[in-house]
C-alpha cells in the first residue's frame, strides 16, 4: 500500500497530507534560518550586542565643616504687649552675646516668631480662660568655626535661653567630594571590565550606558545638645564633630570587541 494518496480515489486525504508537508518544509527552512543568523552573529568583528554590564562603588571619608544650632527665646505674661517687649530684650540679649562669641551677624537668623494666648478649660465656667500670652522666638545659628560649637551651646539656660537644639554637622559644599568618590568607582567599574574582556579574549571598546545612585541618605550627623526649661550648661559642653562618608555606586556598560 503507498502513503502516497490516489488524488481520484481519497481527495481529502490527499489535501490534509499535502498541507502537514507543507507545514513542515516551511518549519525546517525557518530554522535553517536562524541557525545562519545565529552564527553570523557570534561571528561578526563586532556586535552591537556583544556588551557587559560592571558595577563599581567608592567612600570618600570627609570631616563635617559647618553646624547649625537652635535656640529658643519663650516668654509669658499677662498680656501681649508685656510677652512682646520682654520677648524682644531676651532675644536681642541672645543675638549680642553670639555675636561676642566670634559668630558673624549674616550666621544668625529668626528662623520663626509665634504668638498665642495661653488658655485653659474652666469647669466652673465652663468656658475657656485666658491665662496669659506666649511670644516664642527661634534663632537658628550657623557655625563655619567648629572650636566655636562649645561655647555656643554653652549659651543655653542664659540670656532667656529656654530651649536648644544642636548642632547639626554637616558638609556645606559635597560636590567636589562626590566627584572624587564618582572618579574612584568609574575607575573600579572599567577594571572590572577589563578583567573580565581579557578572560573572554576581547577588549573594551565604548561606554554603552551609565547610571549612579549614593549609597543612602545624606545624611552627615547630629550631635544631640538639647535642653529645655530654665538653667544651662556651668562648662562649655563637649562636641566631637568626627567623620562622615560620602559614597556612590555607579553602573556601566560597556562594548566589547577584538
Amino acid at each position: 500500500m503507498s502513503l502516497w494518496p490516489n488524488w481520484g480515489e481519497q481527495k481529502l486525504y490527499a489535501l490534509l497530507f499535502g498541507a502537514v508537508l507543507g507545514l513542515l518544509v516551511i518549519f525546517l527552512a525557518s530554522e535553517s534560518v536562524y541557525s545562519i543568523r545565529q552564527n553570523a552573529a557570534f561571528l561578526s568583528p563586532v556586535g552591537n550586542d556583544r556588551t557587559i554590564t560592571v558595577d563599581g562603588s567608592a567612600s570618600v571619608t570627609v570631616a563635617p565643616d559647618v553646624a547649625t544650632i537652635w535656640f529658643g527665646v519663650e516668654t509669658e505674661k499677662e498680656t501681649i504687649q508685656e510677652a512682646q517687649e520682654q520677648n524682644t530684650i531676651d532675644t536681642n540679649s541672645l543675638l549680642e552675646t553670639i555675636k561676642l562669641v566670634g559668630i558673624p551677624e549674616e550666621d544668625i537668623q529668626t528662623a520663626n516668631y509665634s504668638v498665642y494666648e495661653d488658655t485653659y478649660w474652666s469647669s466652673s465656667t465652663r468656658e475657656e480662660v485666658s491665662d496669659g500670652w506666649i511670644v516664642s522666638q527661634r534663632i537658628e545659628v550657623t557655625v563655619r568655626d567648629l572650636e566655636l560649637i562649645s561655647d555656643v551651646v554653652s549659651l543655653a539656660g542664659s540670656e532667656g535661653v529656654t530651649s536648644l537644639n544642636g548642632p547639626n554637622l554637616t558638609i556645606e559644599d559635597i560636590t567636589v567630594y562626590t566627584e572624587e568618590a564618582r572618579q574612584e568607582a568609574i575607575e573600579e567599574a572599567r577594571t572590572r571590565a577589563d578583567e573580565i574582556a581579557d578572560a573572554l579574549g576581547l577588549r573594551v571598546k565604548t561606554v554603552v550606558a551609565y547610571d549612579e545612585y549614593s549609597s543612602g541618605d545624606d545624611y552627615y550627623g547630629y550631635a544631640e545638645a538639647s535642653i529645655y526649661g530654665y538653667g544651662g550648661y556651668a562648662d562649655s559642653a563637649v562636641i566631637e564633630s568626627g567623620t562622615e562618608e560620602v559614597s556612590l555606586n555607579v553602573t556601566i556598560t560597556y562594548r566589547l570587541g577584538k
